[in-house]
């Protein structure tokens, strides 16, 4: 797989944000350049403490991003060196 810069994640994000129909997705990164204040720089994130995707319970650093145009709202979140991307999610309070 191949592993993609900070700012490929930051661009395709951004993407996404932007109103891409992606409900899923697995982007390897390099683990020795990330920084999870790239989600940071998306703009409009929201941090989640927790978070149950496909019966996992995800914990932060965990973000929920919202499309600007559609309204669709992704939980995005890092797993080994992957960060993933997924519409399917429910927040636990």
């Amino acid at each position: 797989m191949t592993a993609y810069s900070t700012q490929d994640l930051v661009e395709f994000l951004g993407k996404w944000n932007n109103g891409s129909k992606i409900e899923k997705l697995k982007i390897g990164f390099n683990k020795n350049e990330f920084k999870i204040s790239i989600f940071e720089q998306l703009g409009q994130v929201f941090p989640v403490n927790k978070a149950k995707v496909e019966g996992e319970i995800i914990s932060a650093p965990c973000f929920l991003i919202i499309q600007q145009t559609t309204g669709i709202k992704a939980i995005v979140y890092t797993n080994g060196n992957n960060v993933i991307l997924t519409t399917n999610f429910d927040i636990i309070l």
